[in-house]
Parts: C-alpha cells; sequence; structure tokens
C-alpha cells in the first residue's frame, strides 16, 4: 500500500494537544491513571479469588474480565493504547479500501 487513506492516529494527537492545552491535563492524566489502576487491580483481585474458588474463567466470564482491563488499560495509558488501537482499525480500513480499489 503506497500511502495511507485513512489515518485516526494524527486526529487524536491533535485533540490530546487540545484538551492540554485548554485545562491543566497534567492533573487530568494523574487521576485517570489513578482510576486505571484501580480498575486493573479490582480486576485482578476479583480473578484470583474466582481461580481460588475454582472457577474458571471462559465464556461468559471472560468477557467480564475483558472489558475491565480493556477500560482500565486504556485509563492508565490513554496516550499509548488509544493511538495503537486507532493505528489497527485504520490499518484495518486502509486494507479494506485498497481491496475494494484493486476490483
Amino acid at each position: 500500500m503506497a500511502s495511507e487513506k485513512v489515518d485516526f492516529v494524527e486526529p487524536f494527537n491533535k485533540l490530546l494537544d487540545a484538551i492540554e492545552g485548554a485545562i491543566n491535563a497534567q492533573g487530568l492524566w494523574t487521576a485517570i491513571s489513578y482510576v486505571g489502576i484501580v480498575i486493573l487491580l479490582a480486576t485482578l483481585v476479583t480473578w484470583l479469588f474466582q481461580k481460588r474458588r475454582g472457577g474458571s474463567v471462559n465464556g461468559q466470564d471472560a468477557k467480564t474480565f475483558f472489558w475491565p482491563l480493556l477500560i482500565g488499560g486504556i485509563c492508565v495509558a490513554p496516550k499509548g493504547i488509544i493511538p495503537i488501537l486507532l493505528k489497527i482499525l485504520g490499518g484495518a480500513i486502509n486494507i479494506i479500501i485498497h481491496g475494494v480499489e484493486s476490483l
């Protein structure tokens, strides 16, 4: 693929820069990171207690652990995880666009 037609990362970075310019973003990112750490720790402790009781993490149980891990991870590292997810999404859309154009 010679050029990318869809890029979600650059607009997201511009949005973050605008937010940081408008407010005290350092305090905001710190608070959001603490919330993410609490979510991740609560999920980990819940998982450990469930495994200790002999429970398994499969089927419906796995979904209850996936979403808190994703949300906690995004809260801990919004400048790292969100751009990675946006890059993957943009790459998938670019592959689809390239496939349609080659028909």
